[in-house]
């Protein structure tokens, strides 16, 4: 993904991976802990050059689930 789409896209995954290190960092909910683990990962891979359809659905999916996972700590 970073090689192919170049330098910029690099410098935005770990700009994402920072911010998404600082709101883990401020959460005491588990399931959004675990949640912000879970895209840490996928963007370690993209950024190891993962870049499949499959990826790009888990990836997907595990932004969906955080999302879920917060709008429920909202509400304990």
């Amino acid at each position: 993904m970073v090689e192919s789409t170049g330098r910029a896209t690099k410098k935005e995954i770990e700009a994402i991976q920072l911010e998404l290190h600082r709101f883990q960092n401020q959460q005491s909910d588990v399931a959004v802990q675990f949640h912000c683990i879970a895209i840490e990962t996928n963007l370690a891979a993209a950024l190891d050059g993962q870049n499949d359809s499959t990826f790009r659905e888990i990836l997907a999916s595990n932004v969906e689930r955080l999302a879920d996972a917060v709008r429920g700590a909202r509400f304990r």
